[in-house]
């Protein structure tokens, strides 16, 4: 009796997670073809720059992919040993966990629990699994402090506005506090404690029992994070350069498009202005943060010295080739992923 009404709560959880699925991105998409409208023809906006630099600047975001499925290689390969996902299907699994994660606002939860679901259909276990995506999330803050660290050593040189300097302190206290947040939540007789005591709140009890049946893993062990880490450091410190290779992709994506549209700068000033708006939109409040990615990074771009219409422009062409573009993208590689050895994830 009780397998039956598993069975029937588990199908009722994939299919009502397959409609609130099609209704984001239906929705997404009439946003999307609004928003573009509102600034203006996009085509146009291509047109402006020098097709090698374009090219270029498309190769590069492809690159925070292909950077994005080596560092989940190399985690699964040194600290799983599991060979059973070939780079392409993790490059693919990227695309659609930037689909996610884009669509769904959740602080990555979302491309997270994609992954966590794909790489246990592949036969890595549930402590593999958890570990896998919260190594990632946990080697991206290292990252992302280290850029910021690098950026207030570099202030003197740059001139920067002090204010910036005030935003990456911040920025690192996060991450810092996500990194602890993710460290804490690997350990097992943590997870049970905090549970325990969400669980007797009604709202927060039925999201948990609803988000565990989704994912239909059962959660038994533990994998501690720091010391599994700790026990490849070689590894650990490859998947922190590939991680960085992702960010500076991303970077170079931007600064491509400034040289493409004929305006010369400097990689720290792109690095400070993509840097910062990272930080500014780390918590969710619209898909992909909208407006608030694209008016944030244009004014710290004007603010370093870039003209200011350039910086919109720039914005815009970044935005569409790293967020616009891969949402249909992300869609068609979620429905191929969508069922692995003919079981849908």
């Amino acid at each position: 009796m009780n397998e039956i009404s598993t069975t029937s709560d588990s199908k009722h959880s994939r299919k009502t997670s397959s409609i609130f699925f099609y209704i984001v991105t239906f929705a997404l998409f009439i946003v999307g073809i609004r928003y573009f409208g509102n600034i203006g023809n996009d085509i146009k906006l291509f047109k402006q720059v020098k097709p090698i630099w374009l090219i270029t600047a498309l190769m590069a975001q492809i690159g925070t992919y292909f950077f994005n499925a080596i560092t989940y290689q190399v985690l699964l390969q040194k600290h799983e040993h599991n060979n059973n996902l070939s780079l392409k299907e993790l490059f693919e699994a990227s695309v659609v966990m930037l689909f996610l994660n884009q669509t769904i606002p959740s602080v990555g939860v979302s491309g997270g629990t994609f992954l966590l679901k794909l790489l246990h259909k592949k036969g890595v276990s549930t402590e593999g699994s958890i570990f896998i995506v919260l190594a990632d999330l946990f080697i991206h803050y290292i990252s992302m402090i280290l850029f910021a660290i690098l950026l207030i050593i570099l202030t003197p040189f740059f001139h920067f506005p002090h204010n910036y300097i005030i935003i990456l302190i911040i920025g690192i206290v996060i991450y810092l506090i996500l990194g602890i947040v993710v460290t804490v939540g690997s350990n097992r007789k943590i997870q049970t404690f905090i549970s325990s005591k969400i669980s007797h709140i009604g709202l927060t009890r039925r999201l948990l029992q609803k988000y565990k049946s989704s994912i239909g893993i059962e959660f038994n062990g533990e994998r501690r994070l720091i010391e599994t880490l700790a026990l490849d450091k070689t590894a650990t410190l490859h998947a922190i350069v590939y991680d960085i290779g992702v960010v500076v992709c991303d970077i170079f994506t931007i600064y491509t498009l400034f040289l493409g549209l004929g305006v010369s700068t400097n990689f720290i000033a792109i690095t400070t202005g993509y840097i910062l708006i990272q930080i500014i939109t780390l918590l969710p409040i619209l898909p992909g943060s909208l407006l608030v990615y694209e008016g944030g990074m244009s004014f710290f771009f004007s603010q370093l010295g870039l003209p200011l219409e350039t910086s919109i422009t720039v914005t815009l062409l970044y935005r569409c080739l790293s967020f616009w573009i891969p949402i249909p993208l992300g869609y068609i590689l979620y429905r191929k992923l969508y069922k692995v050895n003919d079981e849908p994830i």
